[in-house]
């Protein structure tokens, strides 16, 4: 199984090559340990785009692809087998294993990167890297840079390797699906714990730490994001992360919250009343925003324009709000104004992946980019109605409602990946009544 696994690997790091020109070289750098404060580091976590052509999950690693007139190689840099400092920093792979394990031509230590650096770099014509690199990895290329023929030289030669890696990034694999699938069900369990649990009262960070606890509970170790645990006027901050707010009975609670499973992240939301049961004026916009949410998921398909999803969900949500007198005006001005942004602040969603606002583009060549099956979205849309907003009904002020699923575009339309956690008014008040 790990061998069909690496040959995952192995057939993306190929694709990789075969994008590349006759006589280049390519640089993928792992990332570093993070410093949290002295000498105490913060949880590794692996470069996206390096976890996606290797698996390799150590740091201070380097991948190598390089082309010529005849084939293209992978080479990985990496950290040799070093008793002491493993006992210290954990068991590594070390250059024998890697080769082997991780099915690379040819495994090299770490130290002789830049050695060997400076004579393959003579011979090649196109040097791709991430040009935003960290200053720490670019530190280790920049003398070689320098020393190239010309600074006009130096400049044509330079290319973004993320404008190759990242459209590869966009179209999932089934290995891909699983993962996330994985995640995205684990988040579930998660979220239909944290409300079964709420009650009135409760400070915010005690439903987070029934997500964080669910999480680890069932293998995942680390949290894609930082919780969101936002109850009454805290949704409207929409990344709110201080969760320290006692949870008063008349509150809505926004839970934005998803683990993150072998790389791959969940992101869901779900807005649930503090007491079970929804006031007559927040579940009319709770189900404004459901209605939204459901109108733009039965229309994802392959062909589809992301940009037009927003604009249904827009008017959708302008409709609503000026039925429930909260807007006024004609809907056509309404929607030509951007009236809806005081209240909807945000797109419709996001690509999902290895990062949880994953890498990729709604455009290409300066044209819009229709929806592809195998791709992972998110749809969030989202009101929010801060309460010193004197100019909305006393009744909606206070209210913040956010909907999340994440969802796989399939070659006839859209599977939900998070369709297991209730989200209905109806269904959440039966569930916290359980």
């Amino acid at each position: 199984m790990q061998k069909e696994i690496n040959q995952v690997f192995k057939f993306r790091r190929q694709r990789l090559i075969e994008l590349l020109p006759c006589d280049s070289i390519a640089l993928i750098f792992s990332n570093d340990y993070q410093i949290r404060n002295r000498d105490i580091n913060y949880p590794f976590r692996q470069d996206s785009n390096f976890l996606y052509l290797t698996g390799f999950n150590e740091p201070d690693s380097i991948l190598v692809l390089m082309t010529d007139q005849s084939k293209g190689v992978d080479i990985l840099f990496c950290r040799p087998k070093n008793h002491s400092e493993e006992i210290w920093q954990g068991e590594r792979l070390g250059l024998t294993q890697a080769k082997e394990t991780l099915n690379v031509e040819t495994a090299i230590d770490i130290e002789s990167f830049q050695d060997l650096f400076s004579g393959w770099i003579e011979n090649k014509k196109n040097i791709y890297f991430n040009l935003q690199m960290p200053a720490k990895q670019y530190q280790k290329i920049k003398p070689f840079l320098c020393g190239m023929e010309s600074q006009d030289t130096m400049i044509e030669s330079l290319h973004e390797i993320n404008h190759l890696i990242h459209p590869m990034r966009m179209i999932k694999s089934p290995e891909e699906i699983m993962q996330i699938q994985i995640a995205c069900d684990i988040s579930v369990l998660a979220h239909k714990q944290a409300m079964k649990a709420c009650k009135p009262g409760q400070y915010e960070y005690e439903l987070e730490s029934i997500l964080i606890s669910e999480f680890i509970r069932k293998g995942a170790r680390f949290s894609a994001y930082e919780s969101i645990v936002a109850s009454g006027q805290n949704g409207c901050t929409l990344h709110y992360t201080n969760n320290n707010s006692r949870i008063k009975p008349d509150d809505l609670v926004l839970i934005d919250a998803g683990c993150e499973w072998q790389g791959y992240a969940s992101d869901i939301t779900r807005t649930f009343p503090a007491s079970g049961v929804f006031s007559s004026a927040q579940c009319a916009i709770y189900d404004l925003v459901l209605l939204a949410q459901m109108t733009v998921i039965e229309a994802l398909a392959p062909g589809i324009y992301w940009q037009d999803m927003h604009q249904l969900s827009v008017k959708i949500m302008t409709q609503g709000l000026l039925d429930l007198n909260i807007l006024e005006g004609t809907l056509s001005h309404l929607i030509e104004s951007k009236a809806i942004q005081r209240f909807y602040m945000h797109g419709i969603g996001h690509f999902l992946g290895l990062d949880v606002h994953d890498v990729g583009s709604m455009k290409h060549q300066g044209k819009r980019r229709p929806l592809e099956s195998g791709m992972v979205l998110t749809v969030e849309p989202g009101l929010y109605f801060d309460q010193n907003d004197l100019t909305i009904p006393e009744s909606f002020r206070g209210i913040s409602v956010r909907i999340e699923d994440d969802l796989l575009i399939t070659p006839t339309g859209v599977r939900v990946l998070t369709a297991d956690l209730p989200k209905t008014s109806v269904e959440i008040e039966a569930w916290m009544k359980v």
